[in-house]
């Protein structure tokens, strides 16, 4: 894993498309895998990450888009993102809080 993301980091390109970066790692690598997303980030690049692992994503995100069946449920920054219960419950498949009536 860290060998594949190596050798894409050597032309030093301006932006990178990372599709589930994530998926299959153990959880220890997938902070690693965030951690050198969010270095690349602050070093100037322009990082795309298509990611399920919407939690560990919002950690380093500046702006986010959350799509549902092809359709954007959600845009804006990742704070903006943290005051919307339902919409967190939606995307990640939570039951929804439950509410006294």
């Amino acid at each position: 894993m860290s060998l594949s993301m190596g050798r894409a980091m050597v032309p030093e390109p301006s932006i990178y498309l990372l599709d589930e970066p994530s998926a299959g790692l153990s959880p220890a690598l997938v902070e690693d895998v965030f951690d050198i997303v969010r270095t690349v980030a602050d070093d100037g690049a322009q990082v795309i990450l298509i990611e399920q692992n919407i939690r560990s994503a919002l950690r380093i995100a500046d702006y986010v888009h959350i799509l549902t069946q092809g359709r954007t449920q959600f845009e804006g920054g990742p704070s903006d993102l943290a005051e919307e219960d339902e919409l967190l419950a939606a995307s990640f498949g939570e039951p929804r809080p439950v509410v006294d009536a």
